[in-house]
Parts: C-alpha cells; structure tokens; sequence
C-alpha cells in the first residue's frame, strides 16, 4: 500500500499499516495542546505523520521516529496488541518482532483518579492524572523472561485545590479566614517529560496467540516540581496581612516540596492480556 494511501478517521482504525496504526496511537494520547491535533481529527495519511513532526519537540520526535521504525519493522513479522493495567494508568500495547530475540513495542496509558489530601496544615482536593506514552525494547534470550528499556513520554501531575478546615486555612501555622483567601492551588510532577524506562517482564506482546504478559520496572522521573498559589481574599487585599499569606504559603509550598523530594522514579506494575498474529 501506498504511504499516502494509510489513515485513521477519529478513533477507527481503518488501516492496519504501520502509519495507520501509528495515528491510531497518537490520537488516542489527547494531545490536543499540539499544532498536530487537528489534523487527527480528519483524514491522516502518512505524509501528514511526516509533516506533523515538525510540531513537535526534539525528545518528542525521537519517540515518534522510534515509533514508526518499531512499525515498520513489524510488518515482516509477527505483531500483537496487549491491553494492560497498573501503576502507570489503563492501556494498551502494540508490539513487533525486530529479530529472534527482540521485540519493539508502543504503547500508552492513562488514568485520572480524585482523592483528599489532609497530611499538611490545609486540606486539598487532589486529582491525579497519569498520561504515558511509551517507546520500548524487550529482549527475551531466556524464553518468556525478558529484559526491557526505553523512553516514556510521561505527563503524570497531581493538582491539588486547597479547602478550608471548619472555615479557616492554615498556612505555616497562621489562621486565616475564608474570606481572607481567594483561592489555593497548586502542582505536583515529575522533572522529567521524557523519562528512561528500565525493567524485567514476563510475556511477549508479539508472540503469537493469547497470553499473558506482566511488568516491573522503573521510570526515571529525574525528582519533582512543585507550586503552590494562594489569592488574597478581598477582606486583606492590598494589606500587609496579604504580603504576610503570601510568605506563609510559599512556606508551606516548600513543606510540600520536602514530601515528594525523595520521588526519583516511579514504579512500574502493569498486567495486561495481549493477543498475537
């Protein structure tokens, strides 16, 4: 088939091509923050693929390039696709046979998850949102046992909004009242957008038939960045209490800070299912 000729429309695969499904996985990662967006949205050939790239940053386009190597590659031999859960959020696999012992995979996972963090002196309503897209190697010399490396493009961040305990805030051990806050928010993520992967598993995404395959592993997410932004309410605007609640927040920006210091990596535990060709 011609290069052209391969597409995706939304989110139906309607090539089984390497760019076909190349699309298909980029489509599914939300990146619509992308110049490249839009043009998903509509018929995608391969030569848009092409162009596309040029909207995307440097550690990016290794990983697409990587992606579309690992592609072609496959279509010589055997392919699978996997369905996975875990640590890095609910998703997907496709996998190609690049020599006897070495498989290609792509991949890409997700998860938003709400929970209410009251470890430091404000109560925050925490959102939890895990993006990884994945570009790695497996290399199996001992049967189903394997060895795996590579890159995760990883936008994984927690955004907290501070809420009031019994009508008041505490910040760096100062009270202050609702109406002397305007609003609270902050940030956690890790440093690293691109982030190394290394890992053992068991299972072959490109092997044939039903199986099981399983992950364990590390990403390296190079430490955390943190902020926090508090408002003044209108009751303190343009006082020296204000000036006094932006100390205490920044304060208590760097308490939050000393929680997640210690995050260099992120475990990986995924489980998934994958069927081969």
């Amino acid at each position: 088939m011609n290069r052209d000729t391969s597409c995706c429309v939304g989110l139906v695969i309607v090539d089984w091509s390497p760019c076909g499904l190349f699309a298909q996985v980029i489509d599914d990662a939300d990146l619509s923050s992308w110049d490249l967006s839009s043009r998903l949205k509509n018929r995608m050939t391969c030569r848009d693929i092409f162009s596309a790239l040029d909207d995307v940053g440097g550690a990016m386009k290794a990983i697409l390039a990587t992606m579309m190597l690992m592609g072609v590659a496959g279509m010589a031999s055997a392919a699978g696709v996997g369905l996975r859960a875990g640590t890095t959020g609910v998703g997907g696999d496709i996998g190609f046979n690049i020599a006897p012992t070495v498989d290609g995979r792509v991949g890409w996972s997700g998860l938003n998850y709400n929970r209410t963090i009251n470890d430091t002196d404000v109560d925050y309503d925490g959102r939890l949102r895990l993006r990884n897209l994945s570009a790695l190697v497996d290399f199996s010399p001992m049967g189903p046992f394997r060895l795996t490396g590579g890159l995760v493009f990883a936008n994984n961040k927690l955004k907290v909004t501070g809420k009031p305990k019994d009508g008041t805030y505490t910040f760096n051990n100062r009270t202050y009242t609702a109406a002397e806050i305007g609003s609270a928010t902050g940030e956690v993520k890790g440093k690293n957008s691109v982030a190394p992967y290394l890992g053992i598993g068991y299972g072959r995404v490109a092997g044939t038939g039903i199986n099981f395959y399983a992950d364990l592993g590390v990403m390296l997410a190079g430490g955390s960045k943190t902020s926090l932004n508090v408002d003044c309410g209108t009751a303190i605007a343009g006082t020296p209490q204000c000036t006094q609640l932006q100390a205490d927040a920044e304060e208590e920006r760097r308490k939050l800070d000393d929680k997640v210091r210690g995050f260099k990596v992120w475990p990986v535990i995924n489980l998934g299912v994958t069927i081969g060709f």
